[in-house]
């Protein structure tokens, strides 16, 4: 799906693709309000005959040597699911992404924010029930957020691949995402191959993220309703949980050389997290790790964290320092969720 101006970037993705897998779909009034609902409304549409799902991407991706091989695999194992092939590096679903990476797993349950849909595949009746979903909301939400109210209001099982499948290129944002900075995959790996897409993580309980310079946290409430989260600091969890978090300064101190302490903190603070939380929780392995999709997943936390500030050029001078400082904070965190300790009166957030 795309829009005249970047019509250039659609047509090359799609003659790169196995012949007849993607055509190009047009926005339909160009010249008006930039929508990405309009065209992906369109998109889903253009469902061929026989078919039994649609896949759509957008015009500014860049897709896996393995990508539709990998896809057809996960089509084949979970033909009822809504599959999301791409999450950001500072976003909740590429939270759960990484704790996808750190259990091994092939796939991870879509989480309470957005799904995200710049490349997304979603069975033939889902596609359908969206458009007319989405035709009604015209004017409301934008489209990955109205895709993840209509597949919750329906009992669609949704997931997020483990690594991406795709890879976002910025060509410069035409629908108001330019603030953003780079957006970046959580796990991009293009040689990454299939198999074993039956492995799933679901039902997690917190999401350490590092956004927007802040190292952040989602937690799960505790109800019936299994979509209402807390949204905490990374610090108010851990506190919480009675970790001191006055006593993890040392730890940073001294691992910046070229980041600036607010980004060192902000990384190893939230990777300190997800070792504290993957430990605690008792989160299994699905499968054995592989090494190299840890090894990126936990790479983009600190890139993610701060993209929204710093241009590619930057990100890229810090991110080995960055990836050091993540793996750092994993193994800390594993190593304190070990400890035993007294948890403070005001200890909810970690109760949830």
């Amino acid at each position: 799906m795309t829009h005249p101006k970047r019509r250039a970037a659609a047509e090359s993705l799609a003659q790169a693709a196995p012949p007849g897998a993607l055509r190009v779909v047009m926005d339909p009034d160009p010249a008006g309000r930039p929508s990405v609902l309009r065209t992906a409304l369109c998109a889903w549409s253009a469902i061929e005959d026989g078919a039994t799902h649609q896949l759509v991407v957008q015009d500014d991706m860049i897709l896996s040597d393995t990508f539709f091989e990998r896809a057809r695999a996960a089509i084949e194992e979970m033909p009822d699911a809504a599959l999301a092939l791409f999450a950001l590096w500072d976003s909740r679903n590429g939270a759960a992404v990484r704790f996808g990476a750190m259990a091994g797993a092939r796939w991870v349950g879509a989480v309470n924010e957005y799904f995200p849909c710049v490349a997304i595949i979603l069975p033939r009746r889902v596609a359908d029930g969206f458009v007319a979903f989405g035709r009604r909301h015209l004017d409301s939400w934008p489209d990955d957020i109205l895709m993840y109210r209509y597949l919750r209001a329906n009992g669609i099982p949704s997931y997020v691949s483990v690594p991406s499948l795709a890879e976002h290129e910025d060509h410069g944002s035409i629908s108001g995402n330019a603030f953003r900075g780079p957006r970046r995959s959580v796990c991009f790996l293009p040689s990454d191959m299939p198999g074993r897409e039956e492995t799933r993580l679901t039902g997690l309980k917190v999401l350490p993220f590092f956004k927007h310079g802040v190292a952040q946290c989602a937690v799960r409430l505790d109800g019936p309703d299994p979509g209402r989260w807390l949204h905490l600091d990374c610090a108010q969890y851990l506190e919480g949980c009675g970790v001191r978090i006055e006593r993890l300064q040392s730890a940073i101190a001294g691992m910046a050389e070229a980041a600036t302490p607010a980004a060192a903190k902000g990384t190893w603070l939230t990777a300190f997290t997800m070792g504290f939380v993957q430990r605690r929780e008792g989160l299994g392995r699905a499968g054995e790790p592989d090494p190299e999709v840890l090894a990126e997943a936990l790479a983009t936390v600190g890139p993610g964290g701060i993209s929204y500030a710093q241009p590619e050029e930057r990100i890229a001078e810090l991110r080995d320092e960055l990836a050091r400082i993540a793996r750092a904070g994993v193994e800390a965190g594993g190593e304190a969720a070990g400890r035993p300790r007294t948890r403070r009166a005001a200890a909810g957030p970690c109760r949830v």
